[in-house]
C-alpha cells in the first residue's frame, strides 16, 4: 500500500476525472504508476491514454494537471504538448 501524499491524492482525483471520458482499462498503466508511488507519471499516463482514446479533457481538469504538480520543465512541456492535441471537453 502506498502512502497517500498530497500529490498522490491530487493524481488519484485527476485520474478519476479523466476516467469520465477514458475507459478504466485504458488507464491501467496510470493506476499502476500511482500504486508504485509516481503521481506525475500516473497523470502523464492518464493524459497519454486520453490522447490515444481521442477522449476530450475539460479545461478545469487541464488546469489541475498543469498547476497541481511541480513539473520539471521538460515534463511540463511534454504534458502541454499532449494536452494541445486532446480535444477540449465542453463544460
Amino acid at each position: 500500500m502506498t502512502v497517500m501524499t498530497d500529490p498522490m491524492i491530487a493524481a488519484r482525483g485527476i485520474l478519476t476525472l479523466i476516467s469520465q471520458t477514458v475507459d478504466e482499462e485504458d488507464l491501467t498503466l496510470a493506476h499502476e504508476s500511482l500504486d508504485y508511488g509516481y503521481p506525475r507519471s500516473a497523470v502523464y499516463c492518464g493524459v497519454a491514454a486520453a490522447l490515444q482514446a481521442e477522449a476530450p479533457i475539460a479545461e478545469n481538469i487541464r488546469q489541475l494537471i498543469i498547476h497541481e504538480f511541480a513539473w520539471p520543465e521538460a515534463e511540463l512541456k511534454d504534458v502541454m504538448d499532449l494536452l494541445e492535441h486532446i480535444p477540449l471537453k465542453a463544460a
